[in-house]
């Protein structure tokens, strides 16, 4: 956990569209996160100051994943950051949901 983020999304059922946010834990400043939604990827774009700064992309799977999480019976969730340069692994440690 070299960079320990939290995230908060909204999913809307009727739109397809998700809105939210994350911070680094360490500066817990918002940053931006709008995108979109499927039953099995979530992918969400993050925006400082009107730029776009890079991307995640959720998917969920029926197979264990070591970095992933498990939501419930044979489903599992696992992610990915990236930017231009890079790309990094998402390791979830907890997801709350509220219904």
């Amino acid at each position: 956990n070299k960079y320990p983020i939290s995230m908060a999304i909204e999913l809307d059922n009727n739109t397809k569209e998700v809105n939210g946010y994350y911070f680094y834990n360490k500066h817990q400043k918002n940053i931006i996160l709008k995108g979109q939604f499927n039953s099995s990827q979530i992918t969400l774009i993050e925006s400082v100051d009107n730029k776009i700064t890079g991307q995640f992309e959720l998917n969920r799977q029926s197979s264990y994943d070591k970095d992933g999480f498990h939501v419930g019976q044979n489903k599992y969730w696992t992610g990915k950051w990236s930017d231009v340069d890079k790309s990094w692994i998402i390791k979830f440690i907890d997801i709350k949901m509220n219904k």
